[in-house]
């Protein structure tokens, strides 16, 4: 994948020299560890959730050539879901 070009990889550029990225990582570490193990679940995602907005919002605004809907489509996201609005499987 080529580096990005314009305001988006100018603000990538500038989370990166910053490291302001690591903090991002280290938050998406927490809230990604909590939801497997299940315990915290509110609390992670609680801490996901902006962070997916961000995430929304960078490739609508600053990088429109990757569509943001593609993004929706992951396997986690049935999952979070499913824990969100209570939906247990039944057994």
């Amino acid at each position: 994948m080529p580096p990005l070009s314009g305001v988006g990889g100018q603000f990538l550029g500038s989370m990166f020299v910053t490291k302001y990225l690591l903090f991002v990582f280290a938050i998406q570490l927490i809230g990604g560890v909590l939801l497997p193990i299940n315990r915290y679940v509110p609390l992670a995602l609680t801490i996901l959730g902006p962070i997916i907005v961000n995430i929304l919002l960078f490739h609508s605004l600053m990088n429109p050539a990757v569509p943001p809907g593609t993004l929706c489509h992951d396997s986690m996201g049935r999952r979070i879901r499913k824990r969100a609005f209570g939906v247990r499987n039944r057994q």
